[in-house]
C-alpha cells in the first residue's frame, strides 16, 4: 500500500507520534492484565505495531517471550532504550523487529498473536 500524494506513510506518522508516545499512554495498563489473561499459557507471542514496548515488555515480566515488531524506526528505539532499563531475563525473553506488516509479516514458532489498539 503505497501513500497517495499529500498522505504520510504509517509508519512516517508513527515516526512523529514517537517523542509524545509513551507520555500519552503509558498511564494506561489496565489491559496487561486482560492480554495476559487471554493468551493463558502462551510461551511466545507477536506484538504486531508494539511501538514503544508498551505492552511488550510487561508481558515478557509475566515470563512470556515476545517478538515486538512495528514499522517506526523511532517507536523501535525509544522500545529498546526502555528495554535497556529492564533485568537480563526480561531482556532476553523480547526481541524488537522493524517490519511494515502491510507489506509481510514475520514470526516462527509463535503461540500468540495480539495487536494491542488503543480506543480513540
Amino acid at each position: 500500500m503505497t501513500p497517495t500524494k499529500g498522505q504520510a506513510s504509517s509508519s512516517a506518522a508513527y515516526d512523529a507520534e514517537a517523542p509524545f508516545y509513551d507520555y500519552t499512554w503509558d498511564r494506561l495498563t489496565e489491559d496487561i492484565a486482560f492480554y495476559k489473561r487471554r493468551l493463558g499459557d502462551v510461551k511466545t507471542v507477536l506484538d504486531a505495531m508494539c511501538g514503544t514496548g508498551r505492552v511488550s515488555i510487561p508481558l515478557a515480566r509475566t515470563g512470556i517471550g515476545v517478538w515486538g515488531v512495528d514499522s517506526s524506526t523511532r517507536m523501535l528505539k525509544r522500545a529498546s532504550a526502555r528495554l535497556r532499563s529492564e533485568t537480563p531475563p526480561v531482556r532476553r525473553r523480547v526481541r524488537l523487529k522493524r517490519i511494515d506488516l502491510v507489506r509481510g509479516a514475520a514470526g516462527e514458532g509463535l503461540d500468540g498473536a495480539i495487536i494491542a489498539v488503543i480506543p480513540l
